[in-house]
């Protein structure tokens, strides 16, 4: 069974990249930092696998930095996260 979706480590994603994961059945992709889902245009192809850009920063970029540890980061994460919008 295939994964629904895939991510590039730390957001290091290119045109080959792109092409190479369409032939798989993805249902979104997650490789760059943004704010908007859209389609990546690669030439002049547009892709059916949306993007669906991320803002929080990755592990590596945080843990030493500002009191920022292993052993806490999951906590210091959390507390980066909106809450969800209530339907009620």
């Amino acid at each position: 069974m295939c994964p629904a979706c895939s991510a590039a480590p730390a957001w290091r994603c290119n045109n080959l990249v792109l092409r190479e994961k369409a032939r798989f059945p993805f249902a979104y992709n997650s490789d760059c930092r943004g704010t908007t889902v859209f389609r990546p245009l690669v030439g002049a192809e547009v892709l059916a696998q949306p993007q669906i850009p991320v803002t929080l920063p990755t592990y590596d970029e945080v843990v030493g930095q500002g009191g920022v540890t292993a052993a806490n980061y999951n906590d210091w994460l959390l507390t980066r996260l909106a809450p969800a919008d209530s339907m009620f």
